[in-house]
């Protein structure tokens, strides 16, 4: 599958472990679906089960 959609992240990621990580993205630019996000500041948790497999939640606040 092929996507054209493409986002820029000010990204930063805490590791507690080799299987979870917490962190905070703000979107800077974004194309698709991802347009409507740029300036929200998000929120994420994820959690790897190996290599394939992750589980990702992310909360968002709208721009101030």
């Amino acid at each position: 599958m092929t996507s054209n959609k493409q986002i820029d992240l000010d990204s930063k990621m805490y590791q507690f472990d080799t299987t979870a990580e917490i962190g905070k993205n703000i979107y800077l630019n974004g194309s698709g679906k991802y347009k409507s996000l740029i300036g929200y500041e998000c929120t994420f948790a994820v959690k790897y089960y190996d290599e394939e497999y992750n589980f990702l939640v992310q909360k968002c606040k709208p721009p101030s």
